[in-house]
């Protein structure tokens, strides 16, 4: 028998691997999972004899205050090692939501309550509906990687969330509050998703140095996450979107050597601030990238594979050798609107013949060049150095510190009080006395 849809996960980095961990939203019972240890330790508890999902403890009697908590059981002679939930107590007979093992089994050791630590043995058992609060209270630090093995749906994903004091902290007044995400330390390990669908990861900061950070499957969704891959080897992905439909969305994401993303058939990102990769984003299939920076990659800012289908709008690029390269397959249909990009070594985009793509305002300068070789620009476009300048940035300083109104990126998109990587609209003024151009950079 499954848990309960609307379970609540407890992970802590001062709970314990065998804590309850886990609590029935609305049950009438004490949650004593949001804590450190466990509420209550069973050293003889008893199953009953007619009845596999019933128990009893004479030392530590069951109370109603237990309902809707989870007891990890780990040991007793007839018990199977597992956690189970308990739906009810009545005179001291609890109920689970499953048999706890073999009729009448004795000496039944659990833990009741107290937070769970940040294992795969622990993340494996969520599904459709669970929500996992990874509180801030010390580093996570994984010992191997976390698979993900049960999907959720549309209706009743399956979430992730950060927090630093108390659930909801990360997130306040429209934007990131970085100061509250947990740290996952994975090292060589990372987070894998890849058996799962309907995921929601937010307000994370996750790090490694293994092959993928986090690596997704499809329908999955990451919001308000810092996400760091500092290894030395250039195949490597702080995000890898391995199958499709995937949304990124107000997330920082660096990758020392590699790639900051990659990404499959119809992912979209959004709000995202995108930095210190050696390639920032490899696109897949009918993939939307907007309202984004992308800065002080080494190679290329985004590389547009064959045979893709991208709509890129409303994005700043600064300090690539390309900002935007393209595959050159024939079938290659791009569309580039509301551009800013300075400080190419290169061309500002490295187009390739027979690819289809439509400009509409594409701002550039500090650059070699505007497109390597011939593109078919069908539609207007603004091809034009960045002259008159533009009148909004911060004393028109088009480099990160400049749009990132003059501080250190410590968060990322929303509104333009609260976040340092919005720049807000830029303005474009218009001549011969027409209109100016409203420009959209990165706006959350």
């Amino acid at each position: 028998m499954a848990f309960d849809l609307h379970t609540d996960w407890e992970v802590r980095s001062n709970g314990t691997a065998n804590g309850g961990g886990g609590f029935i939203v609305g049950a009438a019972g004490t949650d004593y999972s949001q804590q450190d240890a466990p509420e209550v330790v069973f050293t003889d508890a008893v199953i009953d004899a007619a009845d596999a999902t019933k128990a009893t403890s004479i030392l530590t009697p069951f109370t109603a205050l237990h309902e809707g908590n989870t007891v990890y059981w780990g040991s007793g002679v007839g018990y199977t090692v597992q956690r189970a939930q308990i739906l009810d107590v009545t005179a001291g007979v609890a109920t689970f939501d499953k048999a706890l093992g073999t009729l009448g089994s004795t000496g039944g050791n659990g833990n009741l309550g107290g937070a769970m630590t940040l294992i795969n043995e622990n993340i494996e058992i969520g599904e459709a509906g669970h929500h996992f609060y990874i509180k801030q209270d010390g580093t996570h630090t994984l010992v191997s990687d976390i698979v993900t093995l049960n999907d959720a749906t549309a209706i009743n994903p399956m979430k992730f969330i950060g927090y630093k004091d108390t659930r909801g902290d990360a997130y306040a007044n429209g934007a990131v509050v970085v100061a509250n995400l947990p740290v996952i330390s994975g090292g060589a390990y990372g987070i894998i998703a890849t058996a799962s669908q309907y995921l929601i990861f937010q307000f994370l900061d996750m790090t490694g140095a293994g092959l993928y950070t986090i690596r997704l499957d499809r329908w999955t969704r990451l919001h308000g996450c810092k996400i760091t891959n500092t290894s030395g080897t250039a195949a490597q992905y702080a995000v890898w979107s391995g199958n499709r439909d995937n949304i990124i969305h107000d997330c920082k994401i660096s990758c020392a050597l590699g790639f900051g993303t990659r990404h499959s058939t119809s992912d979209r990102m959004s709000g995202c601030y995108i930095t210190d990769c050696n390639i920032g984003i490899e696109t897949g299939s009918t993939n939307s990238i907007l309202n984004t920076i992308i800065a002080n990659c080494t190679t290329y800012g985004i590389d547009i594979g064959s045979d893709d289908s991208i709509n890129i709008a409303n994005c700043t690029f600064y300090n690539h050798k390309w900002a935007i390269i393209t595959g050159g397959a024939a079938s290659l249909t791009c569309v580039f609107e509301n551009l800013i990009i300075d400080m190419c070594s290169q061309e500002a985009m490295g187009i390739s013949p027979g690819d289809c793509n439509f400009y509409n305002h594409i701002n550039w300068t500090n650059c070699a060049g505007f497109a390597s070789t011939g593109a078919q620009l069908t539609e207007t476009y603004n091809l034009t150095e960045i002259d008159p300048a533009f009148v909004d940035a911060p004393n028109g300083d088009f480099t990160p510190t400049g749009l990132l109104d003059g501080a250190a990126p410590n968060s990322w998109m929303g509104s333009a009080t609260d976040n340092n990587a919005s720049i807000g609209a830029v303005q474009l003024a218009g001549g011969g006395g027409a209109a100016p151009t409203i420009m959209h950079g990165c706006v959350g």
